[in-house]
């Protein structure tokens, strides 16, 4: 009798040139086309980012999630008081009340993980029921899955317990895909630093393996940089084959950039195994319990995946969503699969995506925009440098503002910072003033600190130091209403 299993699926859902032709289906997969429409598709998404980002903004900790009411394509709040109910409605959700906060749902998540940290296990926050969903997979029984009943029952209505078919474990299988000498492989999203080359991929994949070879194995694509698993699911590998060429896009469907998921939103995932398969977002925050491991932070997802699929990219339009993690079922009868979000990947290795329209060369890639289905345009400013005195030279630098994309009542930006003195920096530090109203709602590779209209962006451990006349870069998503003027950034460095 054949058996489902939760798996990390390895297999690269972006293709490169040099191995194959972009936007055809691996040997051997079977692309199925995406799921019947509903409400919501993939091209009305900037909207609810927009909503979805805002009320995350506005009320914090005051509500326990959003989703998107696939009925009606309305984003839903969940908030626990009258006062936060007006101000979804204000920003142009829809408000819930609901019995549990933010902080109780968190609150029995950590108890969970103080009490019920079985492999085999998995829970994540569902806003739509205002419940911790915790499942468990058939490698959990006896005393295990007593213990897991008395953890769930000591948290009441607040939370609930679902048996799953199959098993949660890492999966490595071989076929044609992006291989080590060990595993095969899914690979992510192209990714770019500096003017250096990479891919990401799952942290599972990256363990162990350090050269990676295309479907013919007969060159190597490039040398792991580095991989986090457990506790995140995430590689860096670099491009080392000077033949390979570096797509801002999965498959036929170009990159623009990057985004959070939303709970109810429409996702496609794509992987060498199976080819693309699309489903929707259920819950985030997810904790998965591998047997070698607990990976935390993860989204879940009801679209399927199976061995090689690992490390596949997950897409929404041309948004960047996630990296596969692992899952149960299989694409004949469905399951459920986690991915790592991309974001967090993108700020660990300060790297950014490399996107559709950007420059394959060998120099530092500056993007340009693909024209989503609503306005998109991209501006650019440049402020005057500002230098400072250091031990053995000067380190002052330049910093340029870019909106890489933008629809309407939402945008993501990218701010590039070089080194115009003679010596390393050590730190630096760009402040700018919006003049529109513009708020931030995300942001990667950087610390960043508001009030009122002004930014204060500050560098993270990794990035901080920059050589003489290099370059590094941060990112965020924000909303604008009306305008959305570039500001003109200050930079300082020390």
């Amino acid at each position: 009798m054949r058996r489902t299993t939760i798996h990390r699926l390895i297999a690269p859902a972006v293709l490169l040139a040099c191995a194959a032709a972009v936007g055809s289906a691996p040997a051997g997969a079977s692309a199925q086309a995406p799921a019947a429409a509903v409400a919501v598709r993939g091209q009305d998404l900037p909207d609810a980012w927009t909503v979805s980002a805002r009320l995350r903004a506005r009320l914090g900790d005051r509500t326990a999630g959003t989703y998107l009411d696939r009925s009606t394509g309305r984003v839903v709040a969940t908030v626990t008081d009258a006062a936060a109910a007006a101000e979804v409605t204000a920003e142009g959700g829809v408000p819930r009340m609901v019995p549990r906060s933010k902080a109780q749902l968190l609150a029995a998540m950590t108890e969970l993980g103080r009490t019920a940290r079985i492999a085999g296990t998995s829970w994540a926050v569902d806003p739509v029921t205002d419940q911790v969903s915790v499942q468990y997979d058939t490698s959990v029984t006896g005393t295990a899955l007593t213990r897991l009943r008395s953890a769930v029952a000591k948290l009441g209505a607040g939370a609930r317990l679902e048996a799953t078919t199959g098993t949660y474990r890492t999966f490595i299988s071989g076929g044609d895909a992006i291989y080590s000498t060990t595993a095969r492989c899914s690979l992510g999203f192209n990714v770019q630093r500096n003017g250096t080359y990479y891919f990401l991929t799952a942290g599972h994949c990256g363990n162990g393996s350090s050269t990676w070879y295309g479907p013919s194995r007969s060159s190597s694509l490039g040398t792991l940089v580095s991989s986090s698993f457990p506790g995140n699911d995430y590689a860096l590998i670099q491009y080392t084959n000077p033949n390979a060429t570096h797509e801002g896009a999965v498959g036929s469907q170009p990159i623009t950039g990057a985004a959070e998921a939303i709970v109810g939103m429409s996702v496609s995932r794509r992987g060498s195994t199976t080819g693309v398969h699309s489903g929707t977002v259920s819950g985030l925050n997810a904790t998965v319990n591998y047997s070698e491991g607990s990976v935390s932070g993860l989204i879940r997802t009801n679209v399927c995946a199976e061995p090689g699929d690992s490390g596949g990219s997950l897409y929404s339009g041309s948004m960047a969503i996630g990296l596969t993690s692992g899952g149960n079922g299989n694409c004949t009868s469905g399951g459920t699969t986690y991915f790592q979000p991309v974001t967090e990947a993108l700020s660990a290795y300060s790297v950014t995506l490399v996107t559709s329209g950007s420059t394959p060369a060998t120099q530092s890639t500056t993007t340009s925009t693909t024209t989503r289905p609503t306005t998109s345009t991209t501006s650019t400013t440049t402020s005057r440098s500002t230098t400072s005195t250091t031990a053995g030279g000067t380190a002052g630098c330049v910093a340029a503002y870019v909106i890489a994309n933008q629809w309407p009542g939402g945008f993501v930006a990218q701010v590039t910072v070089q080194n115009t003195g003679t010596a390393a920096t050590k730190a630096w530090t760009v402040q700018w003033t919006y003049a529109n109203g513009q708020a931030i709602t995300s942001s990667w590779n950087a610390g960043l600190s508001v009030s009122g209209a002004t930014v204060v962006a500050r560098n993270v451990d990794f990035n901080g130091a920059i050589a003489p006349g290099g370059n590094t870069s941060f990112g965020f998503q924000g909303t604008w209403n009306g305008t959305n003027s570039a500001p003109t950034p200050s930079c300082t460095a020390s």
